[in-house]
């Protein structure tokens, strides 16, 4: 119980680290590129949400820009008039410009869209910088006069981290409205749009952008209502709808909460559609009820003459980003994101619950469950992102797939170490050799006998019963398994096969149940290292006042049965037969240090060792005489052979 609550505690931990590891790697490039790219597949697989009651919509499309009536594009800016006109006409709250108006046109155009700006101080005009940057640029003089003295918002300007606007481009003309710049800057490797700054430093001043110009005349604000928290939001206070927070990241820009593109403000119209509300009551009634009381944007979507950009839901004309991030902020339509600490902790938390639910007993278990948990975080992070809320998704994922991984691993290991433990334990009882066929092969332990050429080795103390009966029960234990245990080892150095103990008594067969080719060879080197070792034992015994022991063997090769006998409730793995019997006659024979082979046993090691021939010998319970051979010395360099 102690070791199994250790491992959990164990993987528990581990985990807990990985996931901490994992969440706190997905907050730094490249791997938050990642991150953002699951965030986008949610964004496109959520249910839409309708921005009409925020922004109304109107654009010049195909239809416009194919019609005579406005000429080619670029429109006339006596077109614009008209449509600003139109537009209060329907009562709309603000009127932004997503289409610049860089360089002077005909004059009576010019002064027609100026006198109809000047009207009423309703426009939102745009403006852009030749770019934004990291760094401090060579700033040439303000755009304009719409700028935020940084102390008024209670940001620093100088050590702000938010984009740096350089060389803002003039406008063709000066208007006492408002401006917003509509600089974006694409995420670094895909070029994707997935924010806008809503503020941008340029001479030691703050410039709002477009969707937060539009918010700050929408709402009719001042500086004193609007506060900047760097890496975390703008406030704005005591505005028309309440305090509104405008969550930022450190350079001071927007997560855009994408949706469905154009469909979030249906109905969208044309220039086309404004002018024929001008002739016809019903369609003016419907463009009223869509625009009155709202901030209205102006985009050019045609095809060929828009800016498109590519953003999380796909490619979007530059006029969305601009109307989705200002519904977003005056309907508080926020993507919520985890804090970063928030995110490597719960990244960490949910390593830790894996560590809890993997800790099962079975590979395919593992695998269901590592799926399950994959597929019920997916569901939950699309649930949560129904409510524009990001969970940590991908580092999850990856600590599931590495965590699956590494269980089973895990468990691989931990079977192979049972099963090394298992055969130390059942080593101890029945050859290696045997438990490795029975562990390894569920057949094993019902294959019948088989009949096969074998190599038996016995082996035995001279004079042990009249030895152990005058010596001290511990001594004579001592000395037993010392001496058992260093022929074991042999033995198994040697690839033989224990077969049984009997008192001092020592029973190996070669050839089973491995198949070993020289298997003879392999019996007489086992038996020579054995003299060698024995005589080893001895002098050490003798330094401690004990007796030395001295050792008869015997060898012989023949055909016999060999397999497991017994029952379904106990079995055991021998050889039996009249070769059996004659090995075992051959050692009775053979006197104190002496290895004794048959026949059969020389002819196949005669190349490897020196022998004296002992002549034929007739033993009990064996029809014909044996010719019998004691080994003098092995004649070949010994070299391991091991288990094959």
């Amino acid at each position: 119980m102690n070791r199994n609550r250790y491992q959990i505690c164990r993987t528990v931990v581990i985990l807990s680290l990985l996931g901490t590891l994992f969440g706190a790697f997905h907050l730094i490039e490249p791997a938050s590129e990642w991150e953002e790219a699951s965030v986008d597949l949610r964004l496109r697989h959520r249910k839409k949400v309708s921005f009409s009651k925020e922004v109304g919509l109107v654009v010049v499309d195909d239809d416009d820009v194919a019609n005579p009536q406005f000429g080619a594009w670029p429109f006339p800016r006596s077109v614009h008039a008209d449509v600003i006109r139109i537009l209060r006409a329907m009562e709309a709250k603000q009127i932004i410009f997503d289409i610049l108006f860089v360089d002077p046109t005909e004059e009576a155009h010019d002064t027609a869209l100026a006198a109809a700006i000047l009207e009423r101080k309703d426009i939102t005009l745009p403006y852009h910088f030749e770019d934004l940057q990291w760094v401090e640029g060579t700033p040439e003089g303000d755009p304009v006069s719409h700028f935020f003295p940084g102390h008024r918002l209670g940001v620093d300007v100088r050590s702000s981290p938010a984009l740096k606007g350089v060389r803002p481009i003039p406008l063709y003309q000066s208007f006492p409205g408002s401006y917003g710049a509509v600089n974006v800057k694409p995420d670094a490797g895909n070029s994707v749009i997935r924010r806008v700054p809503m503020l941008i430093q340029h001479n030691g001043k703050l410039y709002p952008g477009l969707a937060l110009q539009t918010v700050i005349e929408t709402l009719d604000l001042d500086p004193d209502q609007i506060r900047v928290l760097p890496g975390k939001e703008i406030q704005l206070v005591d505005t028309p709808q309440g305090n509104l927070r405008i969550p930022i990241d450190n350079q001071m820009q927007y997560r855009i909460n994408f949706t469905s593109g154009a469909d979030e403000f249906r109905p969208v119209f044309q220039y086309l559609d404004l002018y024929r509300a001008v002739e016809d009551p019903e369609q003016a009634a419907v463009v009223n009820r869509a625009l009155s009381n709202r901030p209205v944007i102006i985009g050019n979507v045609s095809t060929g003459t828009s800016d498109v950009v590519t953003t999380p839901i796909g490619r979007l004309p530059g006029v969305l980003v601009q109307a989705t991030a200002i519904a977003n902020i005056l309907g508080s339509h926020h993507l919520h994101f985890f804090p970063s600490w928030v995110q490597v902790l719960w990244c960490g938390l949910a390593g830790a619950f894996l560590g809890l639910i993997l800790r099962t007993g079975s590979a395919w278990s593992a695998i269901t469950v590592a799926v399950v948990f994959v597929a019920l975080y997916g569901f939950a992070a699309t649930c949560a992102a129904r409510f524009n809320w990001m969970i940590p998704l991908l580092p999850v994922v990856e600590l599931s797939l590495i965590s699956l991984v590494g269980m089973l691993w895990l468990q691989i290991r931990t079977s192979h170490d049972e099963r090394d433990r298992t055969l130390e334990a059942l080593g101890k009882y029945v050859s290696p050799a045997v438990a490795r066929r029975a562990l390894r092969e569920e057949a094993f332990a019902s294959e019948q006998p088989d009949r096969r050429e074998i190599t038996i080795f016995f082996s035995d103390i001279r004079g042990f019963t009249e030895w152990s009966e005058r010596k001290e029960p511990e001594e004579v234990t001592s000395v037993l398994n010392d001496y058992l245990k260093a022929m074991t080892e042999i033995v198994v150095s040697r690839g033989g096969t224990l077969d049984k103990f009997v008192g001092d008594c020592i029973m190996v067969v070669f050839n089973a149940p491995d198949n070993l080719e020289d298997h003879a060879e392999r019996a007489v080197r086992m038996a020579w290292e054995m003299q060698e070792k024995i005589t080893e034992l001895s002098e050490a015994w003798q330094s401690l006042g004990r007796e030395p022991i001295q050792v008869g063997m015997g060898i012989h090769t023949g055909f016999v049965t060999v397999g497991n006998f017994g029952s379904d409730l106990f079995s055991d793995y021998t050889a039996i037969g009249n070769n059996v019997n004659l090995a075992a006659r051959i050692e009775e024979s053979s006197g104190p240090g002496q290895i004794l082979v048959s026949e059969t046993t020389y002819l196949r090691t005669a190349k490897i060792m020196e022998s004296r021939p002992l002549g034929e010998k007739q033993f009990k319970g064996v029809k014909e005489p044996v010719p019998v051979f004691e080994v003098i010395c092995l004649i070949q360099p010994d070299v391991p052979v091991g288990n094959d």
